[in-house]
């Protein structure tokens, strides 16, 4: 099935952007020659002329436009003007797609979400190509069929002896530089958002997505292997992309913080929800609640196990609270949890049962010590969820003043008295439901591409 619109007539277009693009360019016309070149064989044949004629003063208007003429019945698709522009300016886009090869969390929703916005918006001027580690293709790739399985398959890489993982990981990279290196010519920009980019050939600029630090942060919450590995190509890999994007104010000081990389060559893009999925509720949402077997009341946390996400808080708090409420889990978890009780876990679900439950909750959990962004926060404000978070990180310039904040992340006790003033005071909801769902729209996906393409293109000197 076709992704966000990409289907025969992109795939013609294509391919004759593409075609064209080598036409031109065996004129002597390559992408970056744009204004003011007058430069390719129809302008030379024309000076060639020109270089013969006897009596330059009494050269007639007339005779120039015949030459002109001449020139263009030869190359009937170059247009002579004093400022030259190809009319043809379609940016070729090059995406590692191979995150979207796995579960619609993290990288993955950045990706599908951004692309189907930069197609919508700028599926006229460019054309994005999806690199999945082997191939490229004009189709998004999708994730995986069956997310259990996948999660079985992550949980025991991650079993693995550090040193062995590190090989296969660095296997893998081997693998898929060389298949990249086999696919990389014939594009404008590649735009990486995983661990860090590939090599690339000279002509093919590199934007870097880097969403967060937390493996420099925090080595002590991520797998070992991980950690060598980053170690080993972040920083070299990074400094040598054309440009960066990030997501947060914060994640641009971290990125000042942890590498050499100038300010000027970062450029904070914001995310945003899907407005076409989270939405808030309707007159149908208890009815499928009730069909889900999801309760009455609970609170909500959307995340993985990774220990800066300070889930354990939660369960100490409600115990605390006293509160007749139950907490429930979504997310696969490639780190071990601890097994509680009081904890139900949905593990992963699909996205529209995601919006379902973002719906229905009493209020979203979000205890975060560390992120680059804070995605899920969003989603929940346009479900018209009332958000409880930290002040940590990236975090307040998401919710802004939409969230009840906890002072003491860390500290059940904060925790217990934020949970009390949700459950208790339906004013408080009502006014963090309000404010949520204003907040929400200050974000869009439409803006994130715009902010994109710009880099993009400054990356190629367009402006």
């Amino acid at each position: 099935m076709e992704s966000h619109g990409v289907g025969e007539k992109k795939e013609a277009w294509n391919l004759a952007v593409s075609g064209r693009r080598k036409i031109y360019e065996s004129y002597g016309m390559g992408r970056r020659r744009r204004h003011g070149t007058l430069r390719g064989r129809g302008v030379g044949f024309v000076s060639f002329l020109l270089g013969y004629v006897p009596v330059w003063p009494y050269f007639s208007l007339t005779a120039f436009s015949i030459i002109l003429f001449c020139g263009q019945a030869m190359f009937p698709d170059f247009v002579v003007t004093a400022s030259t522009r190809m009319d043809f300016d379609i940016v070729r886009i090059l995406v590692n797609a191979t995150p979207l090869l796995y579960v619609n969390t993290g990288i993955a929703r950045y990706l599908r979400c951004l692309y189907t916005a930069m197609d919508r918006l700028y599926g006229d001027t460019c054309s994005i190509a999806y690199f999945d580690g082997r191939t490229v293709s004009n189709t998004m790739p999708t994730g995986p069929e069956n997310s259990g399985k996948f999660n079985g398959l992550a949980n025991l890489f991650w079993k693995l002896p550090p040193r062995i993982a590190l090989t296969v990981r660095k296997t893998l990279q081997y693998r898929r530089q060389k298949a990249f290196d086999a696919i990389s010519q014939d594009y404008d920009v590649y735009h990486e958002a995983g661990f860090f980019p590939f090599m690339t050939p000279k002509n093919l600029k590199t934007v870097f997505t880097i969403h967060d630090c937390s493996i420099q942060r925090h080595p002590e919450h991520h797998p070992k292997e991980r950690v060598l590995f980053m170690n080993k190509y972040f920083a070299p890999r990074a400094q040598e992309a054309d440009a960066i994007l990030t997501v947060s104010d914060f994640s641009k000081s971290e990125i000042l913080n942890y590498t050499n990389i100038a300010a000027d060559r970062i450029t904070v893009t914001p995310l945003s929800h899907d407005a076409e999925l989270f939405q808030p509720p309707s007159a149908q949402t208890r009815s499928r609640l009730d069909a889900a077997g999801i309760p009455q009341n609970y609170f909500l946390f959307v995340g993985s196990g990774d220990p800066r996400k300070n889930i354990s808080v939660i369960p100490l708090a409600l115990r605390l609270a006293q509160l007749d409420i139950p907490f429930v889990n979504v997310g696969w978890s490639g780190w071990s949890m601890a097994e509680d009780n009081d904890i139900i876990h949905a593990g992963y679900v699909s996205d529209e049962k995601l919006a379902l439950l973002y719906q229905g909750a009493s209020a979203f959990l979000f205890p975060s010590l560390y992120e680059g962004f804070g995605l899920p926060i969003l989603e929940a404000m346009a479900c018209g969820c009332p958000v409880i978070t930290t002040r940590k990180a990236s975090l307040p310039e998401v919710a802004q003043d939409a969230a009840l904040y906890v002072t003491l992340p860390q500290d059940p006790q904060k925790w217990a008295d934020a949970l009390q003033r949700i459950a208790k005071d339906p004013s408080l909801r009502d006014s963090l439901v309000e404010k949520a769902l204003s907040n929400a729209k200050k974000f869009s996906w439409e803006t994130t591409a715009h902010l994109t393409m710009q880099t993009f293109k400054q990356t190629l000197g367009m402006g």
